[in-house]
């Protein structure tokens, strides 16, 4: 098992929008996750596994990082925005 499968459970399909900064939506969704998982609520792994969404991907960092300042929350999202456009080719 690689370091990835460990702490990322697979999942189906990448939904997340191709406009991740559309009215502030998908920054939001993912903050709300994020502070979902610091909050110790629990989403269910086949949910996890079915398909990635910027609710999801910010509840798998909070899951592993905890409580975090906003303002890295922000920056992460930044960084996962960018690596979806290098990835994506968007």
């Amino acid at each position: 098992m690689t370091t990835r499968e460990r702490w990322s459970p697979p999942y189906k399909q990448d939904s997340r929008d191709r406009e991740p900064n559309r009215r502030g939506y998908r920054r939001g969704q993912f903050k709300k996750g994020w502070q979902s998982a610091a909050k110790g609520e629990h989403y269910n792994s086949r949910t996890l596994n079915k398909e990635l969404t910027w609710n999801n991907l910010g509840y798998r960092f909070g899951h592993i990082l905890g409580r975090t300042p906003r303002q890295l929350i922000e920056l992460m999202y930044d960084l996962c925005v960018q690596q979806q456009k290098a990835v994506k080719g968007f």
